[in-house]
């Protein structure tokens, strides 16, 4: 997922005011300068709107089995999927 810190740029720019205004640029921390981290299933559907959520849902429920799987199993499991790591990949 593109960081929301730096935007997906690896970089942030701190302006720095001394005698004269300076400009520094440097790899985002909360990335460490990739532009992408990795977000739970949980954290990405916190990220959406409801529009988005609701298309991502229904792309996972009708093309990932082990996720209808998952739900036959009911809650433990369900919390297990939630925590997993998010694949961008199974987004339509």
């Amino acid at each position: 997922m593109k960081c929301p810190r730096c935007h997906g740029t690896g970089k942030m720019i701190e302006w720095v005011a001394t005698d004269t205004v300076s400009e520094y640029e440097f790899p985002c921390r909360k990335c460490n300068g990739t532009g992408e981290i990795e977000v739970t299933n949980e954290e990405y559907l916190c990220t959406c709107s409801t529009e988005e959520r609701a298309k991502f849902l229904t792309e996972v429920i009708l093309s990932d089995r082990r996720f209808r799987m998952t739900m036959v199993g009911g809650v433990e499991e369900t919390k297990a999927w939630l925590k997993e790591k998010h694949d961008d990949s199974v987004q339509g």
